[in-house]
């Protein structure tokens, strides 16, 4: 009866891992690959001083996920 308990247990524990690890791989295939800037870029002009874009006002309107690029 305790060994039918503990085949239990451990199979139940085993689905839970096996359901963990297949969402979380489901999950790292799915990314956003941002462009730093949006259409003006990453660029910063050392005649001027001045960057092509306002970085700050660009990455508040941005949602960043773990996985995503930049």
């Amino acid at each position: 009866m305790a060994a039918t308990r503990a085949t239990a247990a451990l199979c139940l524990i085993a689905a839970a891992l096996l359901m963990l690890i297949t969402a979380a791989a489901a999950a790292s295939d799915t990314y956003t690959n941002h462009t730093v800037g949006g259409d003006a870029g990453w660029f910063f002009n050392s005649t001027t001083n001045m960057t092509s874009a306002d970085y700050n006002a660009w990455a508040a309107k941005q949602t960043f996920n773990l996985g995503d690029y930049l």
